[in-house]
């Protein structure tokens, strides 16, 4: 509900934070996202939106999120136009969390303005 409600309030406000969840929860039905690195990228597709994006959660301790304890969350919205777009950028961001490096960086920052920097420095750096 977290990744719904900061998507909403950062980016797609024209979509109720309900709408949001209920099309993460509809993906999660299909098959978890989660790893066994403590990371889950919860993602939707939807025709409503006009500028994909994405949001990063972190938490404190870990959260069972499907069948792993989870720390970090990254959400991953994107319109029905270019779904290939959504994919890509979905792999790079698995790509970015596979490191223990990148990880332990992005848990380890406490202001979320630092962490959208730092990993928007790092999908620039990955390709």
């Amino acid at each position: 509900m977290e990744i719904a409600r900061l998507a909403n309030t950062t980016f797609l406000s024209g979509i109720s934070v309900e709408v949001l969840h209920a099309r993460l929860h509809e993906r999660e039905e299909l098959g978890p996202t989660s790893t066994p690195e403590g990371v889950a990228f919860p993602h939707a597709i939807l025709p409503e939106i006009d500028s994909p994006g994405l949001v990063i959660v972190t938490t404190a301790a870990p959260v069972l999120f499907g069948p792993h304890h989870i720390r970090i969350a990254v959400g991953l919205f994107a319109d029905t136009k270019e779904p290939w777009r959504h994919v890509r950028t979905l792999a790079r961001v698995a790509r970015i969390c596979s490191r223990r490096d990148a990880r332990e960086a992005m848990l380890s920052e406490t202001d979320a303005g630092e962490l959208c920097e730092f990993f928007k420095q790092e999908c620039n750096r990955d390709g």
